[in-house]
């Protein structure tokens, strides 16, 4: 009492005086603050009551502490152009909020919560958000969200327009207008190619499965910008086409569309009639595989005999899918024909039936003319001539047994002729090759080669302790050793006897003056039994004796070749001697004894080989030289 005065100070300024006193003794002073500002934030706002100046007035503070909104948000680090699927580090700042700004992220309108961080500093919030942009975020809006909750309507935000680029996205589709169920053989067919991308398409390419398709007018494929057109499609044109398309980013393909072509059935194995063998009574299995779309709805089998054709009977065979089974059995010669197989579905009828050929056949005969052609270390070339493949189809066949274990080394066949070839053997071993021929019938019989181990060369690296030999080289030498060694023991049979004779001539020689003596010679005739005797073959000169006893017989030893004379006495040889001249012996030849006249029952024959004399000596005894006009001389010097 008296009652007090309010008044309302911020900071040190009046602001407010004015008060109302109540009945009930409470001043009252409503301060209304229009204009808040964030100048005002941490202001001191005094309340003071005063009633005296006697007393010290009271008061009371109050500190203003204000939620500001955000003043800025801004995303700091914003590129021209992303690439998809590509990670990035972007960030947000947001700054002027208190408390501290709630800093959010969208796309889209969809918030990005699980790649977002935020940190606070001062008067500033940073978000970070880790963004890996799609193909579908391009030319969208990635926006940073700043926001006060305390205070209303406190929202701002800062937007990026996104520029992605990525691989193309491509999309394939048949002509809107064709009904893929029903495309058959000679329609026109196109496919859509549909591309989005960024930057834009730089090339596109088709495909037929892995093979690149190409513009071909004449055979009726047509490229324009994003399609493709086959005129009069066949059933080659059947299978999975696709588009692929490049930019800067890269490239990608398109789904894959099936193009069905829907034709008549025709056999899945084109053949000029496959050949089928069989004997009387026997059940052969024909089976009838079409290729076809739809599938076939029916079969029929057909017998054509000498140009009349007949249907066989539907019991006879069986339908699965694109497969019919025939069991046919021929009974009597006329049986053996073609037989033809032709399927139906909703294009049509088959126009070339499926041939097969039913022979009476057996087993193929032998095989003919084998001969190993060429052999070396390691390969062995074998040929032959095929025999009569028993009406069917035959397969060669050649079996290596290494001898003598008869162990199966090798085992080659040849479809077409019979020729074998065989790498790889080893080349110190023979071997025993077995050759035959089969059919769906059976086999040939067998035709038996041998082969003789080949050694190659070897290397000298040493002094060898063994030599390997082969048995046919074992053979050869033998054989030449035993004639070497029957050889060899006939001419020394031959030298033996011939030394012999030699032996008994030296041990017992006549002397010099024997020759000339009669009884000399008729002793060395009786003693010895000889009918030559030669002298020393050292000189030019070699005479021969032919001592031969009256009334004795031809000497038919084929080692003494006889030298036959005139028989006729010494004495008449004497008497033809020259006039004049010495005919004592004992004075020509000092030194040789002489054979006298008397012995009349001995021919002398000299030649002018083998004695040795003087030439003044030979001349000297021109007197008692004896000459013979037999026509029979012949001259042995063994």
């Amino acid at each position: 009492d008296p009652r007090p005065r309010l008044t309302w100070y911020l900071e040190n300024t009046v602001i407010d005086d004015s008060f109302e006193q109540r009945p009930d003794g409470v001043t009252v002073n409503t301060l209304t603050f229009p204009n808040v500002g964030r100048q005002h934030l941490n202001a001191r706002l005094v309340c003071q009551a005063s009633n005296t100046n006697l007393a010290a007035p009271e008061a009371k503070l109050l500190i203003l502490d204000i939620n500001l909104r955000p003043l800025s948000v801004q995303i700091l680090n914003k590129r021209a152009q992303l690439s998809a699927d590509r990670s990035y580090e972007v960030e947000c700042r947001a700054v002027g909020s208190r408390p501290e700004a709630q800093v959010t992220w969208w796309k889209a309108g969809r918030q990005l919560k699980r790649s977002a961080k935020n940190f606070s500093d001062n008067n500033a919030t940073v978000s970070t958000l880790n963004l890996v942009p799609m193909a579908e975020d391009h030319e969208k809006y990635l926006v940073c969200r700043a926001e006060n909750t305390r205070v209303p309507n406190a929202v701002i935000e800062d937007r990026w327009f996104l520029n992605v680029q990525y691989v193309p996205i491509v999309t394939l589709k048949l002509g809107s207008n064709l009904n893929p169920s029903y495309i058959k053989e000679g329609d026109g067919v196109y496919f859509e190619c549909s591309v989005r991308a960024n930057p834009k398409t730089k090339k596109l390419t088709w495909y037929k499965g892995v093979q690149e398709i190409h513009h071909n007018a004449s055979a009726g494929i047509i490229l324009s910008d994003q399609s493709l057109v086959l005129q009069s499609v066949t059933r080659a044109s059947a299978g999975d086409y696709s588009c692929l398309a490049y930019n800067n980013e890269g490239s990608a393909t398109s789904n894959p569309v099936s193009l069905q072509i829907n034709y008549a059935p025709m056999c899945k194995t084109l053949n000029e009639g496959e050949v089928y063998g069989a004997l009387k009574m026997e059940t052969v299995v024909l089976q009838c595989v079409v290729d076809s779309s739809p599938p076939p709805t029916y079969f029929s089998w057909f017998f054509n005999s000498s140009g009349e054709q007949t249907e066989i009977s539907p019991s006879l065979y069986t339908v699965f899918g694109n497969t019919s089974t025939l069991r046919y059995t021929p009974t009597t010669d006329l049986d053996f024909g073609t037989v033809l197989c032709t399927a139906t579905n909703t294009v049509g009828r088959q126009e070339v039936p499926c041939l097969y050929k039913l022979v009476a056949a057996g087993n193929p005969t032998a095989l003919q003319n084998c001969s190993v052609v060429n052999q070396s270390a390691d390969t062995l070339l074998v040929e032959c001539l095929e025999g009569f493949d028993g009406g069917l189809p035959q397969v060669f066949y050649m079996e290596v047994l290494e001898l003598p274990s008869l162990m199966v080394r090798a085992n080659v066949s040849s479809n077409h002729t019979p020729t074998f070839e065989v790498r790889d053997l080893d080349s110190r071993s023979s071997y025993t090759l077995v050759l035959y021929a089969a059919n769906a019938k059976g086999r040939s019989e067998e035709v038996t080669l041998y082969t003789v181990a080949i050694r190659p060369p070897d290397k000298y690296t040493g002094v060898s302790t063994s030599i390997p030999l082969s048995p046919m080289l074992v053979s050869l030498l033998s054989v030449a050793a035993l004639l070497c060694t029957g050889v060899c023991g006939v001419i020394t049979a031959l030298y033996r006897r011939h030394a012999a004779r030699r032996h008994d001539i030296d041990k017992h020689p006549p002397s010099t003056n024997a020759l000339y003596m009669e009884q000399s010679v008729e002793s060395l005739s009786k003693q010895d039994n000889l009918n030559t005797y030669c002298a020393s073959p050292k000189l030019d000169y070699c005479s021969q004796y032919e001592l031969k006893m009256e009334g004795s017989g031809e000497d038919t030893d084929p080692d003494i070749i006889p030298c036959h004379y005139d028989k006729k006495p010494i004495g008449e040889y004497s008497k033809l001697s020259t006039p004049g001249l010495d005919t004592d012996p004992q004075r020509i030849f000092s030194d040789r004894p002489i054979i006298p006249g008397s012995a009349s029952s001995v021919s002398i024959c000299v030649v002018n080989r083998g004695v040795t004399a003087r030439s003044a000596d030979i001349a000297a005894a021109r007197r008692p030289e004896v000459v013979t006009t037999a026509r029979k001389v012949r001259e042995s010097c063994i």
